[in-house]
């Protein structure tokens, strides 16, 4: 049976964290400290994967089943979700890593290393 978002309010945290699912492979998994993430489940090369698609109510209930759709389109050409999500999250990082303040940090660590002076590296 489909969810609701007044469903969605009434599941409260256990012991143990524990699955309920919507439809079409999606689920929310509770936490015990209360977190309810969202969660598509497939298969690729017959073994289960998951893809997270978020934490509610950030991502709400027709948002979680919009990108369920579009993770499930994505598998049926071919492409493993959680992989590319895994390849954007990683250029992501590369990109982020290159800003000048990072680079500058760098430089100073390699200027101390190579045993210049203090005020060298003031300057």
């Amino acid at each position: 049976m489909p969810f609701t978002v007044a469903k969605m309010k009434s599941l409260k945290p256990k012991v143990k964290p524990y699955k309920v699912s919507d439809y079409d492979s999606l689920f929310v998994l509770v936490t015990p400290n209360g977190s309810k993430l969202w969660k598509f489940k497939f298969r690729v090369d017959g073994k289960e994967k998951s893809l997270s698609l978020g934490k509610y109510p950030a991502v709400t209930l027709k948002r979680a089943r919009f990108l369920r759709d579009e993770a499930r389109r994505l598998h049926a050409e071919g492409v493993d979700p959680a992989a590319k999500k895994q390849k954007a999250k990683a250029k992501k990082a590369v990109v982020s890593e290159h800003t000048f303040a990072k680079l500058a940090e760098k430089f100073l660590a390699k200027q101390l290393k190579e045993g210049k002076s203090e005020g060298t590296i003031k300057k």
